[in-house]
C-alpha cells in the first residue's frame, strides 16, 4: 500500500529580536586609561581626584612627599648661595685683575685663568639651580 503524498505548508520567515537574559560573570574596563606614575619616591599626602573621573593634561592628580626631599633641598639651596658668593667674589677678582693687567702689571695667562674659573662657577651654579 502506497502512502498518499503530504505537502507542507507555506511557512513566513520573518527577522525578530528574541531577548533571552543569562547570568554571565564579568569583567568591564574602560579603554582609555593611562598609568600614573612619579619619578620620586615618597607617600601620597594629598588626592586631587576621585576614581573615575576624567582628568586634562596637566591636572594635578596627587601630592607625594619624601621626608628626604626637604633636606636635599635645603642642601641645594645652601651650595647655591656658596657658589653665588664665589662668583661674587670671582667677578671683584676678576675686574680688579683686569685693571692691572691693562696697566701692565698683571699675567694675560693668570687673567684667562681667572676667566675660566668664573665660567666653571657660573655653570657650576645654572647647574645646582636646576636640581632643586
Amino acid at each position: 500500500m502506497v502512502a498518499a503524498p503530504v505537502f507542507a505548508e507555506p511557512v513566513t520567515v520573518e527577522e525578530t529580536v528574541i531577548v533571552d537574559y543569562r547570568p554571565a560573570v564579568a569583567r568591564i574596563e574602560a579603554g582609555d586609561t593611562a598609568t600614573a606614575r612619579s619619578r620620586l619616591q615618597g607617600v601620597v599626602s594629598r588626592l586631587s581626584i576621585d576614581e573615575g573621573d576624567v582628568v586634562d593634561a596637566g591636572t594635578l592628580v596627587a601630592v607625594v612627599t619624601d621626608s628626604t626631599i626637604s633636606p636635599q633641598i635645603s642642601a641645594l639651596s645652601s651650595r647655591i648661595e656658596g657658589l653665588q658668593a664665589q662668583i661674587t667674589q670671582a667677578t671683584d677678582d676678576l675686574a680688579r685683575n683686569e685693571a692691572l693687567f691693562n696697566q701692565g702689571f698683571f699675567p694675560k695667562a693668570k687673567l684667562d685663568e681667572q676667566r675660566t674659573g668664573l665660567d666653571v662657577l657660573q655653570r657650576n651654579l645654572a647647574s645646582a639651580q636646576s636640581e632643586r
